[in-house]
């Protein structure tokens, strides 16, 4: 048996007194013996303190009543050497000095019987001083009015008679008294303080050392065996830790047994996760491993095998790049590099050679364990999705292909209609010049109709050279002020129409991160098509807005025309695509294809609100051109317009 069975061994055979208490119990009496002593303690030296404070506050006091005593005697004495002085001088100083001692006299007696209310003695004698300084302040008085009079003389021989003197002494008499026992009563109370601080000292610092005493005392009685209970715990831990047999559990009564038991159940609990996370491991279908910061795997789980076709032991027995493609060796051991400082490996794909010499791609998470030179990773087969992305990208490529080949042919055919078209309309007016009258009326409408029809298909084919131009210019993109830009296009507009009277309302729009040729263009048709469909009476009213909307901004352009209903919203962007015929608005179809491809193009959207004969509102968002956003918007601009040419 070694120590730490002995240990637990001993533990149940010999129980220490005290072995009943739990530690909760044996912590509240290790805490509440001391408090309860210093609770007493603490109450005797209350009640001494507050007789001390009592004490203290009554020696203060009688320095209060001391200091306004010999105040007052202050007072009288210079009074009378004023009053010499005067006779002697007649200098106002001295005068006022006098006159002084008239208010202050009685508001020192008043202070004084204030304050010794309490003592009947004193309270006598100051009453006693009080009478005696009427008389002397009436003396004081009257030699100084012989002065104020100009008899000094008569002033001089009242003094020489020794009144004031003998008024004086009848003073001095209660005030010796008063200060005397004044001072015997401070000098009691003094020495009464300093003993209650002495005693209050030595109340300290026997509490002291009684709670120290206390504390050591019930530590050694309330904690014996407890060590020995730890030491056990401790021991377990460290079997835990190698995967070693426990020791016996200990018996049961206080916390510590407690924590053995619920430190076993925890054990238990860890084996059975270790056995889920080994099952885990094994049954995963990812291609799970731990691998050594050295190069090589330490331990795989089936799926390696099933992927790749090598035995494990084959995979542990070479360090990983031996099985990496060689194109892929830089960049694993890059990733390998920036796992070795701590940094974790997300979303890392290469390719790993199967036992049929074939490659497959795998995509990578791992991460190293702080403190360890173990690598935890998981890998995914995505040899299908790269596959699929490959296909993905070779059909991307050759449906751009097309789409470019569509847009030529598209620009080819009705570049060349266009020569046709300048013929028919040339031979047809040269027949209404030169053969008008061989013509009649019907004949003259028909070849009209045929001038009308080349014109609007000239139209129509210059429309979608437009549209297909929109699709293929490449974008120049800077901050562009639109209101500056609408006030151009306004003043043509109102060029064109000088019969009606248009009313532009633009407000102050926050510029737009945009292409400024193409930017025009959607504001000529947009800013046309409202004054196009402008009701037949009354003023054309037009008005410009915009606000900010996160990184981007929103646009509008509101009109006061005839409107359309909501259910054709979508249509109305289509080429082609018109809801009133050509008699009432003449156009082609495409200007509002023209827009939305071009707003299209800048990352944005367009979309129209309406209502029959209430006017209608086309809206467009546009990149915000602001300094936090504008060079990124610009990068991803450079990148679409790769891809689009």
């Amino acid at each position: 048996m070694n120590e730490a069975e002995g240990a637990g061994a001993g533990e149940r055979a010999m129980k220490p007194a005290g072995a009943s208490l739990t530690i909760r119990r044996k912590g509240f009496l290790l805490i509440a013996i001391p408090l309860v002593a210093q609770f007493v303690f603490g109450i005797v030296l209350l009640v001494i303190s507050r007789k001390g404070v009592e004490v203290h506050d009554w020696e203060l006091h009688s320095q209060q009543v001391l200091s306004r005593a010999y105040g007052l005697k202050a007072s009288l004495l210079m009074a009378q050497t004023s009053l010499r002085g005067y006779v002697l001088t007649q200098k106002a100083d001295f005068r006022a000095q006098c006159a002084r001692a008239e208010t202050e006299v009685p508001a020192e007696i008043a202070a004084l019987l204030h304050l010794v209310s309490d003592n009947p003695g004193q309270t006598r004698l100051v009453v006693q001083m009080a009478r005696t300084s009427v008389d002397f302040i009436k003396f004081q008085n009257d030699c100084a009015s012989l002065v104020d009079q100009g008899r000094t003389a008569e002033a001089s021989d009242r003094i020489g008679q020794q009144t004031g003197n003998r008024l004086m002494d009848r003073f001095l008499v209660p005030m010796n008294e008063f200060l005397s026992e004044e001072e015997r009563l401070a000098n009691a109370r003094h020495s009464q303080a300093y003993a209650l601080n002495r005693m209050a000292y030595f109340i300290v610092t026997g509490g002291l050392i009684l709670n120290v005493v206390l504390v050591a005392i019930l530590t050694a009685v309330l904690t014996r065996g407890i060590n020995r209970r730890l030491y056990v715990l401790s021991e377990n831990a460290q079997r835990l830790a190698k995967r070693q047999p426990l020791l016996p559990p200990l018996s049961p009564g206080d916390e510590i047994a407690e924590v053995d038991r619920v430190f076993r159940e925890m054990a238990v609990a860890l084996k059975r996760a270790e056995e889920g996370l080994d099952r885990f491991f094994t049954i995963s279908l990812d291609l799970l491993c731990i691998a050594g910061l050295d190069g090589y795997f330490k331990r795989l789980n089936p799926a390696w095998e099933a992927t790749l076709g090598h035995s494990n032991e084959e995979l542990c027995a070479h360090p990983w790049l031996y099985f990496v493609h060689p194109d892929d060796v830089e960049k694993t051991i890059a990733e390998g590099q920036k796992l070795a400082e701590g940094m974790p490996a997300i979303r890392f794909e290469n390719r790993y050679r199967c036992a049929d010499g074939s490659y497959r791609w795998l995509l990578w998470n791992a991460a190293t364990a702080a403190g360890s030179d173990l690598i935890y990773a998981a890998a995914t087969d995505i040899t299908e999705v790269k596959r699929f992305q490959q296909s993905l990208a070779e059909r991307n490529t050759a449906l751009q292909a097309a789409n470019r080949d569509l847009e030529s042919f598209s620009y080819t055919v009705s570049h060349d209609l266009r020569a046709p078209l300048r013929a028919i309309d040339g031979y047809a007016r040269i027949v209404e010049e030169d053969y008008a009258g061989a013509l009649d009326e019907e004949g003259l409408r028909l070849l009209s109709v045929v001038r009308s029809e080349s014109r609007r298909m000239g139209a129509l084919i210059d429309d979608l050279l437009a549209f297909s131009r929109f699709g293929r210019q490449s974008l120049t993109v800077s901050p562009v002020e639109l209101r500056q830009l609408c006030e151009e296009i306004m003043r043509e507009i109102r060029t064109r129409r000088p019969d009606r009277v248009i009313d532009f309302v633009c407000a102050d729009v926050p510029p737009a991160l945009a292409d400024r040729t193409t930017l025009r263009q959607v504001l000529v048709n947009l800013l046309t098509n409202a004054a196009k469909y402008a009701k037949p009476e009354g003023d054309i009213h037009i008005e410009l807005g915009g606000q900010r909307d996160e990184a981007h901004n929103i646009y509008w352009v509101r009109d006061n025309g005839i409107g359309f209903d909501m259910r054709y919203a979508e249509k109305i962007f289509g080429v082609f695509q018109r809801l009133h015929n050509d008699v009432q608005f003449e156009g082609t179809g495409v200007g509002l294809a023209i827009v939305e491809r071009i707003i299209t193009r800048h990352g944005g959207r367009v979309w129209a609100e309406s209502e029959p004969g209430k006017g209608a509102t086309f809206f467009f968002s546009l990149p915000a051109a602001d300094d936090q956003t504008s060079d990124v918007r610009r990068s991803e601009w450079q990148q679409r317009e790769a891809v689009h040419e």
